[in-house]
Parts: structure tokens; C-alpha cells; sequence
């Protein structure tokens, strides 16, 4: 993965239970002009597979997401230049 970060730009990778591969993972934030979606894929690592979400162009602030069935909720704080990582795989 490539991001382009930096000058109050940020990162974010978010783990995920299997079960969500293929579907989209909407991100809150408190600037209500920030309307964050991205798909959720399986992606290889270390001769396995992880299910990620990955946002590679956050501004930098505190960004959340509810809990609901599908994955426990959590919340996070990018910082610029930085690649922030959350876990909200449910087992």
C-alpha cells in the first residue's frame, strides 16, 4: 500500500472480521463535511490473509465507528504523517 501523507494528512488501517470482505466500512468524524466510505478486501500478508479497511487520506482529527453486529465499534485519532491502525474484528 502506498499513502500519501504528511502537511495534516493521515492514515488509517482498520482490521475486520472475514465475514465483511466485499463490503464497505463507513468512517464518522467531528466535521461534518467529511463523508468517508471504502471497501473492505482481503489482502495478503506474510503468507496469509487479512481483512482490512484502509482510509490512505485522512485529515488529521478524531474519527469513529459505531458499534453495531457486523464489528465492536472503537475510535481513533490521525495524526498527520502518521498511519493509524484499530481492530475491530468482533472474535
Amino acid at each position: 500500500m502506498v499513502f500519501d501523507i504528511g502537511d495534516g494528512i493521515g492514515a488509517l488501517i482498520v482490521r475486520l472480521d472475514e465475514a465483511l470482505a466485499g463490503t464497505e466500512l463507513a468512517i464518522e468524524s467531528d466535521d461534518p463535511t467529511v463523508n468517508v466510505h471504502t471497501g473492505v478486501w482481503k489482502r495478503p500478508v506474510n503468507g496469509g490473509d487479512i481483512v482490512v479497511a484502509v482510509y490512505p487520506e485522512l485529515p488529521a482529527g478524531r474519527y469513529w465507528f459505531p458499534a453495531c453486529d457486523q464489528h465492536r465499534g472503537g475510535d481513533v485519532v490521525i495524526i498527520s504523517g502518521q498511519v493509524a491502525q484499530l481492530d475491530l474484528r468482533n472474535d
